[in-house]
């Protein structure tokens, strides 16, 4: 369980990572606007999962 656990960490800071890049790549203020969303999004799942991980 624990290694499922962690496989979904890395997903989701990878999938953090692609956007931050696709952010920063971004041309137009509703493409930047829908990746600043996305980033905000993967980090609030990704602190719920810590969270609950510190929780157990």
């Amino acid at each position: 369980m624990r290694a499922k656990i962690d496989v979904e960490e890395s997903y989701i800071l990878e999938q953090i990572e692609l956007a931050k890049e696709a952010l920063f790549n971004s041309r137009k203020i509703k493409e930047a606007r829908f990746w600043q969303e996305k980033i905000a999004y993967l980090n609030s799942l990704l602190d719920k999962k810590l969270k609950y991980k510190k929780g157990k």
